[in-house]
Order: structure tokens, then sequence, then C-alpha cells
């Protein structure tokens, strides 16, 4: 008797640590799902060089909770009014989706004059009838003044100079302080040696560019989107400017967890 009043013992208490352990996990679960949750879109920086003159497209990618109560409905460029962009989903995951608000524009409807360069913010219009204006990078708009291309390209990704040329600038476009921060441009000539302008280049001397992104400890930049160029400025003997740039893209094709989960920390901490 006391043997089977033993064992109903042991099994009651087996079937409550059973309890509080599924109970434990549960809410551990629910923890881990709530501490992934943004609470509201995220919107990535974007930096874009756009040539004046030249179609093309903008393309804003932002980040929404594939539960949220509150979606976003619209989108608008202050700079661009005339733009309407379309909003389509590009890549789900376990706790978010990324969306995309795309733009496309025809020639000539983008002039330096008429929209000048510069920090954009886009109004982003919610399904609960709210709005707000939020900073998504730099736009460059460029003036079409490229020379022909006086640097003659290798299959080695350099090049050599078809003619004696100074070599005066190297700038990063679109010209934004936070963009200098994290990528590094490294120009190279014989034996691998540095080149810092102003450069005298001789005909047939060997230049070589490369670029490097470094965003350690900073996982909202290393997230952000780049569709830049670096813009090489050289002079010849008679004086004339020649202009080439070289075309950059930095992006992404899915955010590991442990970078959402970072977003995520992030957005909670800012008012």
């Amino acid at each position: 008797m006391k043997l089977n009043k033993l064992k109903t013992f042991n099994w009651k208490i087996t079937a409550a640590v059973g309890a509080v352990l599924i109970a434990a996990s549960w809410t551990g679960n629910l923890l881990y799902w709530s501490s992934m949750q943004l609470g509201k879109p995220y919107f990535f920086q974007h930096y874009f060089t756009v040539n004046e003159g030249s179609e093309g497209s903008l393309s804003f990618r932002y980040l929404e909770d594939n539960n949220a109560g509150v979606t976003v409905i619209s989108v608008g460029l202050d700079e661009y009014p005339q733009f309407r962009f379309h909003l389509s989903e590009s890549m789900p995951s376990n706790y978010q989706k990324q969306m995309i608000a795309l733009a496309e524009w025809r020639p000539n409807e983008v002039t330096s004059n008429r929209y000048p360069s510069g920090q954009q913010f886009l109004t982003v219009n919610y399904s609960d009838g709210s709005w707000e204006k939020i900073p998504t990078g730099y736009i460059n708009v460029v003036k079409n003044d490229e020379q022909p291309i006086k640097i003659k390209s290798t299959s080695r990704g350099g090049g050599t100079a078809t003619e004696d040329l100074i070599l005066e600038k190297i700038e990063l476009l679109p010209d934004g302080e936070e963009l200098k921060r994290f990528v590094e441009v490294q120009l190279t000539g014989f034996g691998g040696k540095d080149i810092k302008p102003p450069f005298e280049l001789a005909k047939g001397e060997p230049l070589s560019l490369s670029y490097n992104f470094e965003f350690a400890g900073n996982a909202a930049m290393a997230a952000s989107y780049y569709e830049s160029s670096i813009q090489l400025s050289f002079s010849n003997k008679e004086g004339q400017k020649l202009v080439q740039r070289i075309e950059f893209i930095h992006t992404f094709e899915s955010l590991p967890e442990s970078e959402i989960y970072a977003l995520a920390k992030a957005e909670r901490k800012s008012p």
C-alpha cells in the first residue's frame, strides 16, 4: 500500500515538473518571439547616385513584422513628388518580411537643377491613418559629363592610362559623411604602390582601384543599401578635365537573425 502511494506521489511530481517545463519553454519562445519584433516598419538607409537625363529607378527597402497590426500603405519621396512608388514583398522570413517601394522614371525627368542632391525623406502612410517623415539616406544627382574613357580596362580589374594624365581627385558619390565612415577606397599603381592625388600618371602606366566596406559594430549601416560611384577626376596636358566613374553596389539578399535582433534592440531604445 505504501509503495502504491509512493508511486502515485512520484507520478504527480513528475507531471508537475513536466507542466512547469512546458510552461517555461512556451514562455521562453514567446519572449524570444517578442524580442524579434520591430513593433513598427524599419526603413533601411539608402545611398544612390543618379545620372541626370537617364532613365532609371529608385527602390527603398524596409522590414515589416509578419503579423503587424499597422502596415505601410504608401510612400512618397519629398523631393520627387511626381514619382509613384509601388509596394511589393521581396523576401519573407520567420519574423519579418522584406518589402520594396519601387519607382521608375523616364529620361530627362531628373535634373540636378530641379532636384538637388542631399539627404532624402520619405513620407510614409500607415494603415491606421497615421503618417510620418523618415530620413532614408542620400541621393546624389550628377551631370552626365563623363568624358571618353582614358583608362584602358584590363582583365585583372585594373587599367592602363591611354595618355599622360594627372589624377586630381578621388570622390565617393553621393558625398555623405556616413558613407565615408564605412567605405575605404584604395588606388594603386606600379608594384602595388598607393596612389594619392594629385598624381601624375604616364601613358601605359597601370592603375588599380579597390574598395572595402567595414561595418563592424554597426548593424544598421551593414544592412544599408548602396548604389553609388567612385569618381576619378583627371586632367591632361591640354588642360582638359576628364571624369570617370566606377559604379559599386552593396546590398543584402537576406539578414541573419542576429542582425534583425540587433536592429530590433536598437529600435526599442530609440524614441
